[in-house]
């Protein structure tokens, strides 16, 4: 079953991808700091626009609230090693919009979801390990960590499916 979307806080609105949010996206994506965290998309950032489109693009956007102004993007896919009943979650949010707790609130949305609407056994999560400030939320949604990730130097970090999530 998929995940029921909309979602939405008082802080921000989890939904589908429109056809302007791939230019918006990228931006976020191609941010040099943002890069160092999660990675670096292939081609430069007009290649990634020319041949990402909506069906392409996984997972929902993140709308920050109140400006309705796409603030990131927020996947909850099946485990890419298919260990099942085990999903895989994933936030990036814009600069602009650090320190303002929208992972906090993507992730009160989104985690119980895994755990009630995907019925997994457990939630994963790749973190960086500079990236303090996930590695903060992971800590606090009781995420413990597993071992080095596949894509060095990522961190591997799972929470089990608990009674305070469902």
């Amino acid at each position: 079953m998929p995940l029921t979307i909309p979602k939405q806080s008082q802080a921000c609105l989890i939904r589908d991808y429109e056809e302007g949010d791939v230019p918006l996206i990228a931006e976020i994506e191609f941010d040099a700091e943002t890069k160092h965290f999660v990675g670096v998309p292939e081609g430069t950032k007009e290649q990634w626009i020319d041949r990402v489109s909506l069906d392409l693009l996984s997972g929902w956007v993140v709308v920050a609230l109140p400006e309705n102004e796409v603030a990131g993007r927020v996947c909850m896919n099946r485990a890419k090693d298919r260990t099942l009943g085990v999903a895989e979650f994933e936030i990036i949010i814009a600069k602009k919009f650090w320190g303002r707790h929208l992972g906090r609130e993507v992730a009160t949305l989104m985690i119980p979801a895994a755990f009630n609407e995907l019925n997994a056994k457990a939630v994963r999560a790749e973190v960086h390990p500079e990236n303090k400030a996930s590695l903060g939320l992971l800590d606090r949604f009781g995420f413990k960590y597993k071992c080095k990730a596949a894509k060095e130097p990522m961190l591997l970090y799972e929470i089990e499916r608990i009674a305070s999530c469902v």
